[in-house]
């Protein structure tokens, strides 16, 4: 099948981006409170974020169909569900940081953020599927980065200024990855076959279409 006529990439590019994008409803005066903020040198322009992020969900969109496409349906299951998790991670960042305004709970998102990341393109390496792991590389080279902003941030700002709290913080979220990654990960994977199996449901309707 010629891909490019595939309905179901361009349903894939279109749902996702406009799904992500509509997470801009959360940032109104995004650009006023990131400027009023203590950042880093090397911090980019506020300007930068809208096209990196139109650019990257096209690329996630792609990637979605790569993987509504994959034969074997046990990893197609699998793929679908991280997914979705770094999806929904991604999305409730920009209302954590913009909307609450809170530095803490948007480091901890980000960073739980990239940890699926990286579990997916675990995956994608370890299925031999190279192109859904050469798509999402700048996915998560800008994730690695945000991150590394988000941090600097929490820290230059608020109450986090003190040397000991900055501390306390860093142990605090250490031992939060750990227990995440030991527990609250598998809890998310088996809560998440509800929405897997909904999402098959309409994958199957789509394939009849």
């Amino acid at each position: 099948m010629n891909r490019v006529k595939d309905k179901r990439l361009w349903l894939s590019i279109v749902g996702i981006t406009g799904l992500g994008l509509l997470s801009g409803l959360f940032s109104v005066n995004a650009r006023e409170y990131y400027q009023a903020l203590r950042l880093p040198s090397f911090a980019p322009p506020g300007w930068l974020f809208g096209p990196v992020w139109l650019v990257l969900y096209i690329f996630m969109g792609i990637t979605f169909y790569f993987i509504l496409v994959h034969p074997n349906k046990q990893q197609k299951k699998r793929m679908i569900t991280l997914f979705i998790l770094q999806f929904i991670a991604n999305f409730f960042w920009t209302f954590f940081f913009f909307s609450l305004q809170n530095n803490l709970l948007s480091v901890i998102d980000i960073s739980l953020l990239w940890l699926l990341l990286i579990v997916q393109q675990w995956d994608y390496l370890r299925y031999k599927l190279i192109t859904r792991g050469w798509l999402m590389i700048p996915y998560i080279l800008w994730v690695t980065f945000a991150a590394a902003l988000n941090y600097s941030i929490l820290f230059l700002n608020e109450e986090y200024q003190n040397t000991r709290k900055k501390w306390e913080l860093a142990i605090f979220l250490w031992c939060f990855f750990i227990y995440f990654n030991v527990v609250i990960l598998r809890q998310l994977l088996i809560f998440s076959q509800i929405l897997l199996n909904v999402g098959c449901r309409l994958l199957q309707r789509l394939n009849q279409l």
